[in-house]
């Protein structure tokens, strides 16, 4: 299904009964659709861009996005997959306190290189 604009309070209701979500981008800077469907548990295939291996490596499938048969493989590997829990290791992995502590890390280095 291609949802298009969802209204945040349906969003979870929809993640907590897919099967799957796949995301084919071929150009993010994040990827937040993906890391609210893992924090749902759904097997998720993402396009094997840069941004999306670094952020999600071992968490989901990767594909390339321009390859249909790569693409139909993919999506029946993430539909295979059963006990997919990944939800602790997501909100360990992806958390406001972690988050600022990595950006004062970097304000802290960069102020100590201009001083």
């Amino acid at each position: 299904m291609f949802l298009g604009y969802v209204p945040d309070e349906e969003l979870s209701a929809i993640y907590k009964n897919a099967k799957g979500f796949a995301y084919l981008s071929y150009y993010e800077g994040f990827g937040m659709p993906p890391l609210e469907a893992l924090y749902f548990n759904v097997p998720t295939l993402l396009s094997d861009i840069p941004v999306f291996k670094e952020n999600f490596s071992g968490l989901v499938e990767f594909t390339a996005y321009e390859d249909p048969a790569m693409i139909a493989s993919g999506i029946e590997t993430i539909l295979s997959k059963k006990n997919f829990d990944v939800r602790d290791s997501v909100v360990k992995s992806f958390n406001w306190a972690k988050s600022a502590q990595q950006l004062l890390d970097i304000i802290n280095e960069r102020n100590k290189r201009n001083s």
